[in-house]
C-alpha cells in the first residue's frame, strides 16, 4: 500500500499543480468580492455621505440663467425666469455658449443634440451645465469627462410650447418624482417651484435610482404603446 507523503508537521504532501489549482479556485471565489468591495468604495469617494442635516452639496438659488433649446422644457423655464424678473439668455441649438455668464446653463435640448452643445460650450463652464435629458447620461458624462455639472430628471408634462406644466405627483408618489442633483440643485428647484411644480434635491446615488425608474417607465411605456398600436392595426 503507497503511503502519503508527509512534512514534519504531518499535513499531506501537495503537488505543486495541485496547489496551483487551489489557489486559482480560491481567486475566482474570492475575486468577484474583492471588485464588489472596491465598486463600493469608488462609490464612496465618490458620494459620501454628508454630516447630520446635510442634503445638498452646494446652496444655490434661482438666478438670470442660460437656457440652451426653445422647445417645451425650455420656454417653460424661460416663462418661469420671467415671473421672477430674471432676463434670461436664450440659446439656440448649435449656437455659442457666453463663457462671461456667471449662472447655471440650462441644457433643454434632445440627446442627440447633447454633443453638439457641448462642443459649443467653454470648458471653464461645463460645470455649471444642467442636463434635463431622459435616460441614463452616465457612458455621455464618463465619456467627456462631466462629473461635476448638474442632473435634472423630469416627470413632468408640457403638452404644448407656452401650455400649462403637469406635475408628475401621484398617490403613490405624493411628495413628488422630479429630482435633480448636482451644483446648481437649488437654482432648479427654486425656479420650478414658482409654477408649483416639485423638484427633489437628490443627492447622486438616490438621483441614479431615480433616473433608472424613468428609463424603466418609458421603456415598458413605448413598449406598450407600440403593441397597442400594433393590436388596433389588425382589429
Amino acid at each position: 500500500m503507497r503511503r502519503t507523503a508527509r512534512y514534519k508537521s504531518g499535513a499531506p504532501h501537495v503537488s505543486s499543480a495541485h496547489a496551483r489549482q487551489r489557489v486559482a479556485a480560491r481567486c475566482r471565489h474570492v475575486a468577484p468580492r474583492i471588485l464588489h468591495g472596491a465598486l463600493r468604495q469608488e462609490a464612496y469617494n465618490r458620494d459620501p455621505p454628508l454630516p447630520a442635516g446635510r442634503n445638498q452639496r452646494d446652496l444655490t438659488v434661482d438666478q438670470s440663467s442660460v437656457i440652451v433649446g426653445q422647445g417645451r422644457v425650455g420656454r417653460l423655464l424661460a416663462e418661469l425666469g420671467e415671473r421672477k424678473g430674471y432676463d434670461d439668455i436664450i440659446v439656440r441649438r448649435g449656437d455659442p455658449i457666453p463663457a462671461d455668464h456667471p449662472g447655471p446653463i440650462y441644457v433643454c435640448t434632445r440627446n442627440d443634440d447633447l454633443s453638439a452643445v457641448l462642443a459649443q460650450c467653454p470648458e471653464e463652464k461645463k460645470q455649471d451645465l444642467v442636463l434635463m435629458q431622459d435616460g441614463m447620461l452616465e457612458p455621455f458624462r464618463q465619456r467627456h469627462g462631466l462629473y461635476e455639472n448638474t442632473q435634472a430628471m423630469l416627470w413632468l408634462a408640457v403638452v404644448r410650447a407656452g401650455g400649462k406644466p403637469i406635475d408628475g405627483i401621484n398617490a403613490e408618489s405624493p411628495e413628488g418624482l422630479t429630482g435633480v442633483t448636482g451644483k446648481w440643485s437649488g437654482a432648479l428647484a427654486q425656479r420650478l417651484g414658482t409654477g408649483n411644480l416639485v423638484c427633489l434635491e437628490q443627492m447622486e446615488r438616490d438621483y441614479r435610482r431615480n433616473s433608472l425608474e424613468k428609463t424603466i417607465w418609458i421603456s415598458a411605456f413605448m413598449l406598450v404603446s407600440r403593441a397597442a398600436r400594433r393590436a388596433q392595426h389588425y382589429v
